[in-house]
């Protein structure tokens, strides 16, 4: 299941965050865009975006000798041809990818900005909704095959079924990895502010941040909803998970404006957080947005939370989070828990930080400090291997794999009702493993913090929100079309999703510049025009 414009005044989930900032040093932070969009890797100097800034938004071609001379001596404009091949250059530029882009313009024209020390939350997000992509194409064409455990059964015997080779197709676990970060996101520069006493700009923070949540979380979903009712009605949209020909979705009312009423009733449904129908995997043509419900509950408790416990001590707060995540999980509340779980991180986050002795205020290291040093990064190393392990609990027959079954055993009965309640109730204790290993180990955080990560955080919710709609329209014809081609069924498949990636990628890209960005641009101007 991913702001910096909004972290400078709120946050997002998924979850999370093209509008939000959790830099420590950013007071003007509030909120995280949807799935964690953090500040540093949002500044309009960050190199990433600085392609967008400059060649996106106004794509200059240079004047050809034609035109150079039509400008001096007054002949006539270009043909027909010549402005429809600009016109033609400039819509392909708009669609290439911003880190493409960004190699072919100036890149001196803002120093790189500096990478804030919240950055590799926004490359985990990024990767964890790559992965969220990835089960859902292998869910699409093998089923469910490759969601049990290794030798649970006589047949399950894949590579892909192996621990830590499954977290890279462990949706429910990477869900739960967008809810801990969106709670960690959005609580911390509001407990920042507790801390400090700043009683006026923690409830300015906190009103700006509830204000402009739901624009920032529903607003950019209602492009692939109308886009997949459009293909809907003209029978380019296939049903998941049936054979290869694919059954296309028949049109629910059979005209185009029928299919659109369909797509806003969905995104009702969606947007509204006291229904029950989002759960699990609603709407049809978009199923992971049933996510963005929890998601918006998510937020609005931990914004109330910080607001009920901001004038206690912080150990109290701390015991505070800690039992009402317990209440949550006892209750099978787990994506509630796991939003909780973030905020104790960030609290504790804060707590290092005041720990922190400035460098030139320290004696040179003993052999001893040295040894506790390395002691204590072998230690977290150890913790992020377990979490991984723990996040690669197969959704089915996991009571039958071997090296999970007595862990399993211990789960609360409550989170027997399903196999997918088992999975996020681990899912859950192994994101909070992951995140403290990362938060108390700085080399573990280098591969999220890396250029490539912190692009896919950038386009992650957008990522998210549209990779189920790409796969069930051009993905299936293009799967067939391999497969009948190299005559290899897992063949095929590899070509498609080859083939895919750069598709997803490139669209992405796109809905996070024309409708996630300007989303977040939407929610802070409209907070601005609206404020007393």
């Amino acid at each position: 299941m991913k702001d910096q414009d909004g972290v400078k005044e709120e946050a997002f989930l998924l979850e999370e965050y093209s509008d939000s900032d959790v830099a420590l040093n950013h007071p003007e932070s509030e909120e995280p865009s949807g799935e964690i969009v953090l500040p540093n890797t949002e500044s309009k100097h960050s190199a990433w975006r600085r392609p967008f800034d400059h060649m996106h938004g106004a794509i200059v071609l240079p004047p050809t000798a034609s035109q150079e001379t039509a400008g001096r001596y007054g002949s006539p404009p270009q043909s027909f041809y010549i402005r429809s091949m600009n016109v033609a250059k400039s819509v392909l530029v708009f669609f290439i990818p911003s880190f493409v882009v960004a190699r072919y313009t100036d890149k001196t024209l803002d120093p790189p900005a500096k990478i804030q020390p919240t950055a590799y939350l926004n490359g985990l997000r990024g990767i964890a909704a790559f992965c969220v992509w990835s089960q859902h194409f292998m869910t699409e064409y093998y089923s469910s095959k490759f969601q049990w455990g290794y030798q649970s059964r006589p047949e399950d015997v894949w590579f892909l079924q192996w621990p830590f080779v499954r977290v890279l197709h462990s949706g429910l676990f990477m869900v739960t990895i967008f809810f801990i970060l969106s709670g960690f996101v959005l609580s911390l520069r509001p407990l920042q502010l507790a801390r400090e006493r700043e009683d006026q700009q923690l409830l300015k923070s906190l009103a700006s941040s509830v204000f402009r949540r739901a624009p920032r979380l529903f607003l950019p979903i209602v492009s692939p909803l109308f886009v997949a009712a459009i293909c809907v009605h003209y029978q380019v949209f296939y049903q998941g998970n049936h054979s290869l020909e694919g059954l296309k979705m028949a049109a629910t009312g059979g005209s185009l404006w029928a299919e659109l009423r369909t797509a806003f009733w969905s995104w009702n449904i969606v947007i509204n957080p006291l229904s029950q129908k989002q759960s699990p995997y609603f709407p049809p043509t978009d199923a992971p947005l049933w996510t963005l419900s929890f998601e918006f509950q998510g937020s609005i408790v931990i914004f109330l939370l910080v607001l009920c416990f901001a004038k206690i001590r912080s150990s109290l707060r701390l015991l505070s989070f800690g039992g009402i995540s317990l209440y949550c999980l006892f209750h099978s509340r787990w994506p509630l828990a796991s939003f909780i779980n973030g905020a104790i991180l960030a609290e504790l986050r804060l707590i290092r930080e005041e720990k922190k002795i400035p460098e030139e205020e320290t004696f040179k290291p003993s052999t001893s400090k040295s040894l506790l040093k390395v002691f204590m990064r072998f230690f977290w190393t150890i913790i992020f291997i377990a979490s991984i392990y723990i996040g690669s609990l197969p959704v089915f027959g996991a009571i039958s794999t071997p090296g999970y079954m007595t862990m399993v055993a211990t789960t609360p009965q409550q989170y027997y009702a399903s196999a997918e309640a088992m999975a996020a109730y681990w899912g859950g204790i192994a994101s909070v493993m992951l995140l403290l290993a990362l938060e108390n180990c700085e080399s573990l955080q280098r591969p999220f913090a890396s250029a490539f990560a912190r692009y896919l955080g950038d386009i992650s919710f957008s990522l998210y929100v549209i990779h189920v709609p790409m796969l069930l329209t051009m993905g299936r014809p293009i799967a067939v079309g391999f497969i009948h081609l190299t005559g290899n069924y897992a063949v095929g498949l590899c070509l498609t999703y080859t083939v895919l990636v750069p598709i997803l990628v490139c669209l992405s890209d796109v809905q996070w510049r024309l409708f996630d960005e300007n989303s977040v641009k939407f929610a802070r101007w409209l907070a601005l025009k609206m404020a007393a």
